[in-house]
């Protein structure tokens, strides 16, 4: 009988000693993902929330905005694709929109020897019921450069341009065959604030401005 008694004490205390470590490591794991992410927000504001920016930063902004200008165009075709489900063009409008300062953004298209202009904010060319979609499916450049770097308007804000070409075999659906060699875009660098977990942090980041497609090259 003293037999069973003692197992069944040390029973006992096995358990309640694995408890007590497992509530440790509980600890520990959760004081760990803590530290880690207030190192990461802390690594973020330093960076991303800094009061100027460096110039290696301002390149860095510079390559960001020609990767943008890149993902337009790619989400741009998805839109249009007839292939591509409902339910994503949803969301894919919604991403081509995050890429820009405003979604009252312009997008303007020189046509012709006349050079017609077609104007269109973001958000209308992005609506299902937009034609100019169709007008300029299939485009994407083949280079992007930036023709003027990211410079100061004031202390929170950095503007800069960039300039795009297409490949000589894409032409416009309904134009009758005519070329757009290219354009140009506006960049933007500002602080916006930004949720990361509970907390609202001010950061540095990029986006497009008005882009133009032109008929004479660059």
């Amino acid at each position: 009988m003293k037999r069973v008694i003692y197992i069944g004490v040390l029973a006992f205390m096995y358990v309640l000693l694995c408890s007590k470590s497992c509530n440790q490591r509980e600890q520990f794991d959760a004081s760990r993902e803590e530290a880690r992410i207030e190192s990461a927000r802390d690594s973020i504001t330093s960076f991303f929330g800094a009061d100027s920016l460096s110039i290696n930063s301002l390149k860095g902004f510079e390559e960001s905005a020609k990767l943008k200008s890149s993902d337009f165009w790619d989400y741009l075709n998805l839109l249009n694709d007839q292939k591509t489900v409902s339910g994503f063009k949803s969301q894919t409008r919604a991403i081509i929109v995050e890429l820009f300062l405003s979604d009252r953004c312009t997008f303007q298209l020189y046509t012709d020897g006349k050079r017609k202009l077609n104007r269109i904010k973001i958000a209308e060319m992005v609506d299902s019921t937009s034609k100019i979609q169709k007008n300029i499916f299939g485009l994407k450049p083949d280079s992007i450069w930036i023709s003027t770097g990211l410079h100061m308007l004031n202390d929170s804000i950095f503007t800069g341009q960039l300039y795009f070409r297409f490949p000589l075999s894409i032409r416009l659906s309904d134009k009758q065959g005519s070329h757009i060699p290219g354009g140009a875009g506006e960049i933007w660098a500002l602080k916006r604030e930004k949720r990361f977990g509970s907390e609202t942090l001010k950061v540095w980041n990029v986006f497009l401005g008005n882009i133009t497609l032109d008929n004479q090259p660059h």
